[in-house]
């Protein structure tokens, strides 16, 4: 089983550096050491967190597993004793500019109040020797983009997981946020949780009220060009406003992945990729999988070149899910299902 983890499809699992003599501290994070790939950061402390391994680093940032040592002080600490920690930085190894990440540490910190079982607990934010970071729960689990790669989904099972993720959309939604990055990389299933859980991680280009998001680089488009909305893929903005409707495109294009194992569009560049975002429309699901009539026209609104064609916001789309789960469900016996692939999981 892995565990969670935020960032880029493009992120690579580290080696776990070798602990320190007793396990002693080695010292306080630095930016140089969170630069470095391969460093052996295992002891370092940020804040009354202990860095236990790296687990990925992406674009926006470097995650690693952490120890709380307020846990052994106070075992009533609202924070756990584990927790996954991330530390800002950009693609190029650079830390992000000030100013934007102070507003990106002020949407997250939106998150901390927000209770929602599909959404990654966020437990704490803040700014220590120079490194801004944020703790959240670390969920063991499998990746919705893995689980797909390894085994063919039954479709009530991949409706499922939409409309939970789709309940998690409108809880961000109505808090004022957008997550711009949902993806099947940023969907895990936790199978700990009885019978199963799918949990959106991974808020590194969050958007709200404070306009708080961090970028790639100047005139660089932020997100992940196969699961991106046309209007995302346009830095400039000529393509209309990144809202909560982009955030139903991508999931709407997660459905299609985990539906038909592969993303509506493909190409050997970003830039191809992009390019087939905003001209043409993806390959009919029914040409892919064997799906209802119903369940292609949910996932083509979704997928919808303007916004406002698209679901009016996503307890609608939830709502149209649900009715088709509870019409599959007939005769499937889902919950066995679940619990045969959960005993799997948790073997590995």
């Amino acid at each position: 089983m892995g565990a969670a983890r935020g960032g880029r499809e493009d992120e690579k699992k580290a080696a776990a550096p070798e602990a320190g003599p007793g396990g002693a501290p080695a010292g306080q994070l630095t930016a140089e050491l969170v630069r470095r790939e391969g460093a052996d950061v295992r002891g370092y402390e940020l804040g009354p967190y202990v860095i236990e391994e790296e687990i990925a680093r992406g674009g926006m940032g470097v995650l690693y597993r952490a120890r709380n040592r307020a846990v052994a002080a106070d075992p009533a600490a609202k924070i756990p004793a584990e927790v996954a920690l991330k530390v800002i930085v950009t693609r190029r190894g650079g830390l992000q500019a000030a100013a934007d990440v102070e507003r990106f540490i002020r949407e997250i910190r939106t998150l901390i109040t927000l209770f929602h079982p599909n959404i990654v607990r966020i437990f704490d934010a803040g700014k220590e020797s120079g490194l801004h970071f944020y703790t959240m729960e670390l969920v063991r689990g499998e990746a919705l983009k893995d689980l797909v790669r390894a085994r063919p989904l039954p479709l009530v099972f991949s409706l499922a997981i939409a409309r939970e993720i789709a309940g998690a959309l409108a809880a961000l939604h109505e808090a004022g946020l957008v997550h711009r990055d949902v993806k099947p990389a940023n969907v895990l299933l936790d199978m700990q949780a009885a019978p199963f859980r799918p949990v959106l991680i991974d808020f590194g280009l969050i958007k709200g009220k404070f306009a708080g998001r961090l970028t790639a680089g100047a005139g660089e488009v932020a997100g992940t060009p196969a699961y991106m909305a046309p209007e995302q893929t346009d830095p400039s903005g000529a393509l209309g406003e990144v809202g909560p409707r982009a955030d139903l495109y991508a999931l709407g294009a997660t459905l299609y992945y985990a539906i038909a194992r592969r993303s509506p569009f493909q190409g050997s560049t970003a830039e191809e990729v992009i390019a087939r975002v905003r001209a043409e429309m993806p390959e009919p699901l029914s040409a892919l999988a064997p799906v209802p009539a119903s369940v292609e026209a949910i996932v083509m609104r979704c997928l919808a070149k303007r916004p406002e064609a698209r679901y009016p916001d996503a307890r609608a789309l939830a709502a149209d899910l649900d009715r088709e789960i509870r019409r599959l469900r007939r005769g499937f016996h889902f919950r066995n299902w679940v619990l045969r692939l959960r005993k799997k999981l948790l073997r590995r």
